[in-house]
């Protein structure tokens, strides 16, 4: 048979920011059939990349709070590569529980139990949709992060502000002329999250204005934790009950 061990996800560095607790928890085998062998295996990694995921969402979370997108340069480098790097993990993991929930899929067809089968088929579904919403907050990651790779080529480097301040008397001439066309009232675009009545414009934004963009997609993303879990505790649910059946 097989049995539900309860085994606690180790906690991570930002406990509060990501999903967790996380109500998943791994499947040992005792004895089993070759379905149940099966099931084993393929449930178990894809619940690993899950949980993976929950630990990589907090501490992109946590990453997201720190004020280092307004930081020296070397701070703001640093923050974009985690950013990078947790959402190709994101990406990566996701893919990996996808392969694996549609090897359980196949599973559905061998389960002569229909109790079994119809509760392994909700497993599946409740899995896949935790796997997926975390691919569309990484989504949604790759595209903050795409922006603010974006607003650095903008930037001129130290070698071009010392030429332009040669030339011009100014290390950014562009951004000095907007700051003094900016001195009479306009009508601005509105875009969120700048309340004023003039917001600039696009491709315009400080490097504090970035770090506030990137508070409000951890709040964002925050928000969206919950449905995750709620998909989580029940594929565990399923899980269990298919576990319970073998």
């Amino acid at each position: 048979m097989l049995a539900a061990l309860l085994v606690a996800v180790v906690a991570t560095a930002t406990p509060a920011a990501s999903p967790a607790p996380n109500p998943l928890k791994t499947i040992v085998t005792v004895k089993s059939s070759t379905f149940c062998g099966q099931f084993e295996k393929h449930v178990n990694s894809a619940i690993s990349s899950a949980v993976t995921n929950d630990a990589n969402l907090g501490s992109v979370v946590h990453i997201l709070k720190r004020p280092d997108l307004e930081g020296s340069s070397l701070d703001r480098y640093s923050e974009i590569t985690q950013l990078t790097a947790l959402a190709d993990s994101i990406y990566r993991h996701y893919r990996g529980g996808e392969t694996e929930i549609a090897t359980l899929r196949a599973l559905e067809a061998q389960a002569t139990d229909p109790v079994e089968k119809a509760e392994l088929k909700a497993a599946d579904d409740a899995l896949a949709g935790a796997l997926y919403r975390q691919h569309l907050i990484q989504r949604d990651l790759d595209g903050f992060v795409a922006y603010l790779n974006a607003a650095d080529m903008r930037t001129l480097s130290d070698a071009e502000r010392s030429d332009n301040i040669a030339l011009f008397g100014e290390a950014d001439p562009h951004q000095a002329a907007l700051d003094f066309d900016l001195k009479a009232p306009v009508n601005g675009t509105g875009h969120p999250p700048f309340t004023g009545p003039y917001d600039g414009l696009a491709g315009d934004e400080t490097h504090e204005d970035d770090a506030r963009y990137a508070q409000q997609a951890a709040g964002d993303f925050t928000t969206r934790f919950a449905p995750l879990v709620g998909d989580e505790m029940n594929a565990a649910t399923h899980i269990e009950a298919v576990s319970t059946r073998c």
